[in-house]
């Protein structure tokens, strides 16, 4: 019932989590004495309970917002080296010539997909993990 409604986050420690973990749309694992059985299952594996604020809020926000803004990003990529392709077709009488280059589109690929990815995943930070403990309201 509580699945049909919304995204569902499991968290357990042992074997007889794994069950709950496997159903769970996010499942967490943490490492403990009753055995790896829920770590193996999980999708993230923390090694204590109190890095489960962390992970939620601070990464899952961060997270999220990039998420985002990285299919915003690949939609408009996609339509600026596409529609001026469209826009040629029936120029070049639907002659099948290219427009650009073959090596013009792999440079294009290279430049404008990993290298402002990368950059974006790794400097781009919605909020400091300092603002996400104080304020945890932030994840709304």
């Amino acid at each position: 019932m509580v699945k049909k409604k919304g995204i569902t986050l499991a968290v357990g420690d042992g074997a007889n989590d794994v069950n709950m973990i496997h159903e769970a749309n996010v499942g967490v694992g943490v490492r403990g004495i009753e055995g790896s059985q829920a770590t193996r299952a999980a999708d993230y594996t923390i090694t204590e309970f109190r890095l489960l604020h962390r992970l939620i809020v601070y990464h899952g926000l961060n997270f999220y917002h990039r998420n985002c803004n990285v299919m915003l990003y690949t939609l408009y990529k996609n339509m600026i080296i596409t529609f001026p392709g469209l826009f040629y077709g029936p120029i070049s009488l639907e002659s099948a010539t290219f427009l650009y280059e073959i090596w013009i589109f792999q440079f294009y690929n290279i430049f404008f997909v990993s290298f402002p990815i990368v950059y974006y995943g790794v400097f781009d930070i919605l909020f400091s993990s300092i603002q996400t403990k104080v304020k945890p309201e932030l994840y709304k």
